[in-house]
């Protein structure tokens, strides 16, 4: 994840955030983060907020890269789901927080971007995804305001990855659903997911391996948009020709091949065509050998016809071979393999749904494989009922339970398995069917006709016993039906007996069998007439009574224009030997149908079968057809485009089987082919549901796991106007290069300490020793300081505050508010108590710090209340009895500086007095002391000086280094804040300790130390003197 947003940045010690808010990055929890113990890490977090009262929202953000982490890592679904869950939760804790007003304020836009990973994550793993998908989205575009041009980037990618994956996701609802209107709100996510993606790619931000992936998402989103529309463009994945990425053009071939397919599909077979092996495919090969198992079933659908039933089954036989090694791999070949073997290999079919659906068990609440998923267990029913009809599996009562149990969310499915719990119902108890109907008695009749259709196509299905047992049941309904709808009652019972003739074992039996199908069919009149006269012909012509069938035929062809019949009167004429009239009969037919509407295929593809039998046989004449008006026929006939069911999706087995399979084609082109799409990440969550459908090794390659939290050390050096000629820096103890523009980066591990030393002739020296504890950036901006000298200089002193009558002569320099000290209650205190020795005033603290001894404590009076003491600022215990305070001064930031006399040393307090480092030790400075440590003799008093209005940056004013003035018996130090000695400038008279207060004012090169001798009451004043510079 990219860390440059976390800018924490020292001015040479000066801190941006105050020490208040520093409290989680000093608790060391970083340091563990990059070791991997989330749940460590988790842990320490979870115990420090319970007792912290800052940094609570870089707490929680923490929080929630830890949960985010162990989401990633989880093994279990539920358990990945839950950690997601609390990311989200803690992300949202600390946004409240940074929105209120925090100074974490820059990390809000890392909390908003991992807070619509988080989401994104959910929409993975939890159900519906569409929520979530929205959530991640908003979150997302909301990430956007960063200043931190790649994540801006990534936010941007993934927008439009949301964008993309919710419409595809709504588009699936919808369709499963029933509805398959069009979206207006999907239409402009799309449009919106496509200009997001195409930015990408032209943004300088981008790296080209996203640019590359976004690329190929731009087409996904035309793509689906042709999916909303059912019509795909030509120039669809025209554009990526040359994509800039290695190993990325197997991926594009592939979408290619999908885009082609897709064509074919709407219509444009010709795209077909260009969908096939290539060895660019790499991993993608068996993805497009679906693709082509697709196409070669419905090129065998088209071109044969079900009643050349040994052609079609072998044609079909080879694709289902086809699928076999590819299943393993792609989850939707084995479906589809169940779905061919249920025509061509009955026994293994349910096999093959099992194994799909014992592989998809992690997949069950994704609406794409739900589909699916519902469709199988529907065919694992469809089979277990031709079984029972067949005396083998389970029973008929059991279906009926496992059934009704069984309650699908897709239309389709629904509709299905309600037809078939009904059809077991009727064959367990047809005489209970008219009293089990709900509604009026026309409702009712409505059901009867409805069951009995679909038991005619189940009893096609079937032989010997399995379909007398169907018959029966039909039988039974027609009885419920005879009076209130005779004529359409009759009809169906002349398809029965058509149907009960076939099961006949006896010739003789089977023969009177179609003649009473003949008679039955004979006596119907009204809107079903004329197809009852097709069945009729049918039937005599099974009866092979081809004076009468033809008689029939012609009759439908003259008065009722049945081009059907004009197939059939060629099957007469065939069964006749007249081959020339057969042919016209045969080419009749696919001139009227070769247009191939939806119905049209079979007849075109029977008439072009029987053309081949007949191929090389002669005889007969066209004269038997003079009389007949074959060309004025047409397709459908003028009674089934009123709704009257034909007969033959009624008595032909393969009838069915085709229109089975042509039926299950639609449905899983619909729903079951998933085109991978690339994975945003490196990244993935076990059992993700987008990562089962990418493109392999090709993803966006975004990091967003945050796996090591690093500091990036960026260091900026001023020159003044002497340059950096002659400087050496060096951190770390290795020399290192300052660009021409004076600065440096390098990466370290949060918790690294680093020390810094810049040396010049010419300047003083930098000694930095710094920990990097927080992440990001840990930005360092030094302003270089030329040396000074000093001399006397005759100058107005500031005001000294003396109190008459105390033994120690003490005297303060103090001018810093405009309120009087004498008078007040402090002054009064310090006029009357020895203990009290020495104060400063405090912006930070809103009123002046008084140090005191006997006992050692540090007070604060408020400058608002005519300074009287406020409360006590805690130092630890353990110091207290070890001090021996005499000189107090506090920096911009409140961090409190304390001379120990008798310590010989200066103790750091920060702005609540916690303890955080002691400055010097005993002994005398010299000049080779310079840039180490600086010994102190019974230091009194001292004052912080801090630079300030350097132009480092443009529009950017930088406050330098603080430095310290300090007093002891051998003069006036110059220190830096870490206690670093930078010279003398003043040195003490003979009177050792003389100097017992001292002040300084002005800025840079421009300063004036006053000092105060005790001994002879006098103030002098000395002038810097930039030293000159070789």
């Amino acid at each position: 994840m990219s860390v440059r947003k976390f800018f924490i940045a020292i001015y040479l010690g000066g801190l941006v955030l105050s020490a208040y808010s520093q409290e989680f990055y000093r608790s060391g929890i970083l340091q563990q983060f990059k070791s991997g113990q989330y749940e460590k890490v988790r842990a320490s977090i979870e115990a420090w907020l319970a007792t912290a009262t800052a940094d609570q929202e870089v707490a929680h953000y923490f929080l929630g890269e830890c949960h985010y982490n162990l989401g990633l890592e989880a093994k279990e679904k539920n358990l990945a789901i839950s950690h997601f869950q609390k990311a989200i939760q803690h992300f949202d804790e600390a946004l409240q927080f940074v929105s209120s007003g925090s100074v974490h304020s820059d990390l809000y836009d890392d909390m908003l971007y991992k807070k619509g990973w988080a989401c994104f994550r959910l929409a993975e793993l939890q159900d519906p995804p569409l929520e979530f998908l929205q959530r991640a989205k908003e979150a997302f575009e909301k990430a956007l305001t960063t200043e931190d041009d790649s994540l801006r980037m990534q936010a941007e990618y993934m927008i439009g990855e949301t964008a993309l994956r919710w419409a595809m996701y709504d588009r699936l609802s919808r369709h499963a659903s029933g509805v398959t209107e069009s979206s207006s709100r999907a239409i402009q996510i799309l449009h919106e997911a496509k200009e997001r993606f195409q930015h990408v790619q032209t943004s300088g931000s981008t790296s080209s391996l996203l640019k590359a992936v976004a690329s190929i998402c731009a087409e996904d989103v035309r793509l689906e948009q042709g999916l909303w529309e059912r019509q795909i463009n030509a120039d669809l994945f025209s554009e990526l020709e040359n994509i800039p990425v290695w190993g990325a053009r197997p991926a594009v071939l592939y979408s290619r091949q999908m885009a082609h397919f897709y064509r074919g599909y709407f219509g444009n077979e010709e795209s077909w065509k260009q969908v096939g092996g290539t060895t660019e495919l790499g991993g993608f090969a068996k993805d497009v050998a679906l693709l082509s198992a697709l196409i070669q079933t419905r090129s065998i659908l088209d071109e044969f016809t079900p009643w050349e039933s040994q052609t079609f089954l072998n044609k079909m036989n080879a694709v289902l071979n086809d699928l076999e090694p590819i299943s393993n791999q792609r989850l939707e070949a084995l479906y589809w393999m169940g779905c061919l073997q249920y025509v061509l290999r009955f026994s293994e079919s349910q096999d093959s749904f099992n194994r799909f659906l014992q592989q998809t068990e992690f997949l069950h609440g994704d609406i794409r494989w739900k589909i699916l998923r519902e469709s199988a267990k529907y065919h694992i029913f469809l089979i277990q009922f031709e079984q029972a009809m067949g005396g083998k599996g389970v029973q008929l009562t059991q279906l009926q339970t496992q059934l009704q149990n069984f309650k699908p969310e897709t239309q389709l499915v629904r509709e299905k398995r309600d037809l078939l719990l009904r059809l077991v119902q009727v064959i367990l108890n047809p005489q209970r069917a008219w009293e089990t109907a709900v509604g009026s008695t026309e409702t009712r009749l409505n059901e009867m006709f409805y069951l009995i259709r679909n038991l005619l196509v189940r009893a096609n299905q079937c032989v010997g016993q399995d379909r007398r047992r169907i018959l029966n049941a039909i039988q039974v309904l027609l009885n419920f039906t005879q009076h209130r709808r005779p004529a359409e009652t009759q009809f169906y019972r002349g398809l029965y007996h058509y149907l009960d003739a076939e099961i006949q074992v006896l010739q003789k039996a089977k023969k009177a069998g179609y003649q009473r199908a003949e008679e039955v069919s004979r006596e119907v009149k009204g809107e079903f007439e004329w197809e009852a006269r097709y069945v009729q012909a049918r039937s005599l012509l099974s009866a092979e009574d081809y004076d009468n069938a033809k008689r029939i035929f012609i009759q439908l062809i003259n008065e009722a224009k049945s081009l059907r019949a004009v197939y059939f009167l060629g099957e007469v004429f065939r069964m006749t030997q007249n081959y020339e009239a057969a042919r016209a009969c045969y080419q009749t037919v696919m001139n009227k149908t070769s247009n191939r509407r939806e119905g049209e295929e079979i007849w075109y593809n029977n008439a072009q079968v029987a053309l081949r039998t007949i191929q090389q046989a002669q005889g007969g004449t066209r004269e038997a057809l003079n009389q007949i008006r074959i060309q004025e026929t047409e397709f459908p006939e003028r009674w089934i485009q009123k709704g009257i069911p034909d007969m033959d999706q009624w008595v032909d087995p393969a009838y069915f089987k085709f229109h089975y399979l042509q039926s299950e084609w639609e449905f899983f082109v619909k729903f079951g082919i998933f085109k991978r799409t690339p994975y945003p990440s490196v990244y993935a969550p076990n059992e993700s549901r987008f990562k089962i459908s990418d493109l392999g090794t090709l993803t966006g390659g975004i990091r967003e796991k945050l796996e090591n939290v690093t500091s990036i050390l960026m260091l900026s050096v001023l020159f003044p106007e002497g340059g950096s000629k002659g400087v050496s820096t060096i951190l770390n103890g290795i020399p290192i290069d300052l660009s021409p523009e004076g600065t440096f980066s390098r990466e370290f591990a949060i918790g690294d300490t680093i020390h810094l030393q810049i040396k010049g002739e010419g300047y003083y020296p930098v000694v930095k020793r710094m920990i990097l504890d927080r992440p990001g950036r840990f930005a360092v901006k030094i302003s270089m300081t030329p040396r000074l000298g000093f001399r006397k200089a005759e100058v107005p002193p500031p005001s000294l505050i003396q109190f008459p009558g105390r033994l120690d002569n003490n005297a303060i320099f103090f001018e810093t508010v405009s309120i009087p000290i004498s008078g007040t209650y402090l002054y009064k205190t310090f006029l009357s108590d020895l203990n009290y020795r020495d104060f400063a005033y405090s912006s930070f603290h809103r009123g002046i710090l008084v140090v005191c001894i006997n006992p050692t404590r540090v007070l604060r009076f408020s400058s608002e209340s005519n300074f009287t003491q406020q409360e006590e600022i805690p130092i630890p215990d353990s110091l207290k009895t070890k001090m021996n305070p005499e000189g107090i001064a506090v920096d911009p930031h409140g961090t409190i500086y304390i001379t120990d006399w008798s310590g010989h040393r200066i103790l750091v307090f920060g702005p609540d007095g916690q303890f955080l480092r002691t400055l010097g030790s005993f002994g005398e400075n010299a000049s080779s002391n310079i840039g180490k440590s600086v010994f102190l003799m019974y230091p009194t008093r001292m004052t912080v000086v801090q630079e300030e209005n350097q132009e480092f940056e443009q529009n950017e004013t930088v406050y330098g280094p603080i430095r310290l003035f300090v007093s002891d018996r051998n003069g006036v130090h110059f220190i830096d804040e870490q206690g670093f000695y930078l010279g003398t400038p003043v040195f003490s008279s003979s009177e050792k300790g003389a100097f017992s207060t001292l002040a300084v004012r002005g800025t840079g090169t421009k300063l004036f130390v006053f000092v105060y001798n005790r001994y002879t009451n006098q103030i002098q004043c000395f002038e810097s003197v930039p030293q000159l510079m070789r």
